[in-house]
């Protein structure tokens, strides 16, 4: 469905309403600090700690790029260890959310303290992409926002955000939003911890059945837009010289799991020096199919990164946007993590206390060995 968007409908606008939302926060004490993203001088996005209310005029909520590393990956690095001792309010988008949960059932990071503050995300650009609107002096949070008014893809959008099914967050305490018929901010009150907060600074949420239907109308559409991507990568990427043709350029300088939430092992094994054992070996083997050496490293490293924490990965899309030969990582992880969530029947980040299935087990999954002589 096609719709214009109205001159008076800025989301500028809709971020300066969530900026007073966050101030009160600072102000009642409900968090002593806030873990946001704001806009320097020259209109680029960046992370910081906010602790004070005048540094909130520079927060930029909606902003159209995840800047760098996924915000949950800065939560581990401040929460791994131990719990905060003081309210952290840290705002993020849908698949930084799925990115928290999954880390937190991994022990990587402790919600203890934790406001955890979800806002609603129509789609990002790659941050060069950003980059380059920014220097030539265009708007890219209103051109986004004017994508979503009127229900286009835009097709300078991330190829996982064109494809994302989750417009917004889910396992947050508070979400504030712009999703709806009505060109406002919707503020939603997710847990009860979050009703809280929202007494506490004199506020109530305004969820209406305009947000339902236009969030329902948009994960219908990005969820059959999804489907057709798994189907079409699938075939793109079959057998040894489907994956050759996709990681041919790959340098193999490891930004995608530097990038990578879910990376979080303090040594990798393809850093280590069992790998460099393993692929001495590998190096010695029959080249089969005309297949290099070289490439069946690259193919070993992204196909066992994948098969690690594939069943966690939450189709941020961080891995291709680091990527500097810009492979298409997408094609592979979305055929890969499709079939893993199948078999497991297990989606990451729907739920705080489903455990992650590659790190239990049931009883009876090891009936077969138990029988056996």
């Amino acid at each position: 469905m096609s719709k214009e968007p109205s001159i008076n409908k800025s989301i500028d606008k809709i971020n300066e309403e969530a900026k007073k939302v966050l101030k009160e926060m600072l102000s009642k004490r409900v968090v002593t600090a806030l873990l946001t993203q704001v806009k320097e001088e020259k209109g680029m996005i960046r992370r910081v700690l906010v602790t004070k209310e005048s540094e909130i005029e520079n927060i930029d909520l909606f902003t159209p790029v995840i800047p760098g590393f996924s915000v949950a990956t800065y939560l581990s690095e401040l929460t791994k260890d131990n719990p905060l001792p003081k309210p952290l309010g840290v705002t993020a988008k849908p698949c930084e959310v799925k990115a928290v949960i999954e880390l937190t059932k991994l022990e990587q990071i402790k919600l203890e303290n934790v406001v955890l503050i979800g806002t609603d995300c129509y789609g990002t650009f790659h941050v060069l992409k950003f980059k380059e609107m920014v220097e030539k002096g265009e708007n890219p949070n209103q051109k986004f926002y004017d994508s979503f008014l009127r229900r286009e893809e835009n097709r300078d959008f991330r190829t996982y955000c064109k494809i994302c099914a989750s417009p917004t967050p889910e396992n947050t305490d508070i979400n504030l939003g712009y999703i709806g018929k009505s060109s406002k901010l919707y503020i939603e009150a997710k847990s009860e911890k979050g009703k809280i907060i929202l007494a506490k600074i004199g506020l109530t949420a305004n969820r209406d059945k305009e947000r339902e239907e236009a969030i329902t109308e948009i994960i219908k559409e990005r969820g059959g837009k999804y489907n057709e991507f798994v189907l079409k990568s699938r075939e793109e990427v079959k057998g040894v010289e489907g994956l050759r043709e996709i990681f041919k350029d790959c340098i193999k300088c490891q930004n995608c799991m530097e990038a990578c939430p879910i990376c979080f092992c303090k040594e990798c094994f393809f850093d280590s020096q069992d790998y460099d054992f393993v692929f001495n070996k590998y190096l010695k083997w029959t080249v089969e199919e005309g297949t290099t050496p070289s490439i069946k490293a690259k193919i070993q490293f992204h196909l066992g990164r994948m098969l690690h924490m594939g069943v966690s990965c939450i189709d941020c899309g961080l891995c291709e946007q680091a990527c500097p030969e810009d492979i298409e990582l997408s094609k592979v992880f979305t055929v890969i993590t499709n079939e893993a969530r199948k078999e497991f029947n297990y989606q990451p980040g729907r739920k705080i206390d489903e455990p992650v299935p590659l790190i239990y087990a049931e009883e009876e999954e090891l009936e077969e060995f138990l029988k056996s002589p």
